[in-house]
């Protein structure tokens, strides 16, 4: 199963927040020219009008910006859209934050300065991913579904049996009818 799953860049809208003009340049220059469709947003406030707007499949976004940083954002973003893929784009070294971006649900993190195919990479990983556990999750729901039906046919079957040994009951014959 998990081989079936591929990501067409095409069909994938990417967000990159950051608030320097020239890193957002970068990313959707490499983005482009794999065939990504991506917005670009300054800060979280902005990050967050577009995400109300649009389906995002994907956030590049920085840690360290003005005002909200970009775990801000993800922990906005994780209760609202849970199926929007964040990857962290950084210049902090710092395993304790990397560590923190990944418990809050962010499906990498890539340090500054990059090559394009560490970002390719990641992003590829990180929509991999994000598809697998939404195949698992309506997988689990289909499962669900058919053990609920499954259960209730089990009850419907037997209360027909507990009916039909009740109506069974009821019919007597001098002979047999006391071993009823």
């Amino acid at each position: 199963m998990t081989d079936d799953i591929q990501v067409v860049p095409q069909q994938v809208s990417i967000l990159i927040v950051d608030d320097l003009a020239i890193v957002r340049l970068s990313l959707r220059h490499i983005l482009t020219k794999a065939g990504y469709r991506c917005r670009e947003a300054e800060d979280v406030a902005a990050a967050l009008a577009m995400l109300d707007g649009d389906a995002i499949d994907l956030i590049l976004c920085d840690i360290q910006m003005p005002g909200a940083s970009g775990l801000d954002l993800v922990k906005a973003i994780k209760p609202r859209i849970p199926d929007t893929s964040v990857v962290m784009v950084s210049s902090l070294e710092d395993a304790e934050t990397a560590i923190e971006c990944l418990q809050q649900g962010a499906f990498g993190y890539v340090l500054k300065p990059y090559q394009p195919r560490e970002i390719l990479v990641q992003v590829n990983s990180a929509l991999r991913r994000r598809m697998l556990e939404i195949a698992f999750r309506d997988r689990e729901a289909q499962l669900a579904q058919k053990v609920r039906e499954q259960t209730l046919e089990i009850r419907e079957s037997r209360e027909e049996i507990a009916i039909r040994l009740i109506a069974a009951s009821e019919h007597r014959d001098l002979a047999t009818g006391m071993h009823v």
